[in-house]
């Protein structure tokens, strides 16, 4: 199976795309090896990855945060 990490951004493009992280389980012993990393700079892109065949599991880190100038205006 499969397995991605991935690290989301909300405005993907080539020079800040969504990074993925691809691995595998292997064996009978509960071990997560890492393949490559990869990325998608738009969303077309994305839409294509989440559309294949599986089986296959996700992790996502959305950037669900608080806008930076409203942090800068807390210090």
């Amino acid at each position: 199976m499969e397995i991605y990490g991935l690290d989301f951004t909300s405005a993907p493009r080539p020079k800040k795309p969504i990074t993925c992280a691809v691995g595998s389980k292997d064996g009978p012993v509960p071990v997560l090896k890492m393949a490559h990393l990869t990325g998608f700079s738009g969303f077309e892109e994305f839409e294509v990855f989440l559309g294949q065949g599986g089986p296959w599991v996700a992790a996502m880190d959305f950037t669900f945060c608080l806008p930076q100038k409203l942090i800068a205006n807390l210090y």
